[in-house]
């Protein structure tokens, strides 16, 4: 069975531009909101991005996340070149992989980041593919066996 998930994203930034965050490190990280939609099941997430080589953790974006909505998943985006890239999240939160993945290949996908029709996204190693996809109702995505 394929999953398909409804993905709607969300910036405070100006248009065009993501939101930054001042970390305590001094580094100001782009970030997006999101929420993931499967059947009745709805997860908010926000997507962290720091710099290649940036030494921000996801322990140390802890205060950030804690400032979201109570059930936010805090997710610590780590580029990983074209079609790829590595997320981190904390360990109790993987059964969520597949709402994670689809958030994070749809904002890829939508900020124009990843042209990629398959997207592989791996959430604390737990392989995913994701293809991002613009439909009349919005953005939608699918996983698909291309892991």
């Amino acid at each position: 069975m394929t999953a398909l998930a409804n993905v709607d994203l969300f910036s405070a930034g100006p248009p065009g531009a993501p939101e930054l965050i001042e970390h305590h490190a001094g580094e100001r990280l782009p970030i997006c909101r999101a929420t993931v939609q499967q059947a009745e099941m709805v997860d908010r997430i926000v997507l962290f991005m720091p710099s290649p080589g940036s030494e921000v953790t996801l322990a140390s974006l802890a205060a950030a996340i804690a400032a979201e909505p109570a059930g936010t998943i805090g997710v610590l985006v780590r580029d990983g070149g074209e079609g790829q890239i590595a997320v981190e999240i904390r360990r109790d939160q993987e059964p969520r992989a597949f709402p994670i993945a689809a958030a994070t290949a749809v904002m890829r996908a939508s900020w124009g980041w990843e042209e990629s029709r398959t997207i592989h996204v791996s959430v604390n190693a737990i392989a995913q593919a994701i293809a991002p996809r613009y439909t009349r109702d919005g953005w939608a995505a699918i996983a698909t066996d291309a892991v």
